[in-house]
């Protein structure tokens, strides 16, 4: 027996109605659609699939609590705090404490932010070398470069 056997779209078989389903939600996550606009989505396609009203109210009511922002924060400290508390979250190493320390990702952030301001990463401000690194690049890596 069909599950889904009413709506607009009743008559498509299952695996249609499924195909179709999981192409519209994710391609709601990929465009990085607001949360609204998600949950309208999903909204649509449960009233144009014929969902059974189990189905619609399972997955309806946890979308529009999280629209509400103070029920949202409230659910994800709680969550956060589970997390923590179990030991599911991992530890903290100390490289990560002092990148966090830090403050600023500096030019790995427009780096890696996927389109790169070329001008922000010619004007930056570079550290000059040490001494003994300046040393080391002409000596053992100059010498290194000679040989290729």
């Amino acid at each position: 027996m069909e599950l889904l056997h009413y709506g607009a779209f009743g008559d498509l078989g299952s695996w249609t109605l499924t195909s179709l389903v999981l192409v519209g939600l994710t391609g709601a996550v990929f465009l990085g659609l607001p949360l609204w606009a998600f949950t309208t989505i999903t909204a649509a396609m449960l009233w144009s699939f014929g969902a059974p009203w189990w189905l619609a109210t399972l997955v309806g009511l946890p979308l529009v609590a999280l629209l509400v922002p103070p029920l949202r924060r409230g659910l994800g400290d709680r969550v956060l705090r589970f997390l923590r508390q179990s030991g599911f979250m991992p530890a903290i190493s100390e490289t990560e404490r002092a990148a966090i320390a830090a403050g600023t990702v500096w030019l790995d952030g427009e780096l890696f932010s996927g389109q790169p301001k070329l001008a922000k990463l010619a004007s930056a401000d570079y550290p000059d070398l040490n001494p003994a690194e300046r040393k080391f690049l002409d000596g053992p890596v100059a010498q290194a470069c000679a040989m290729l």
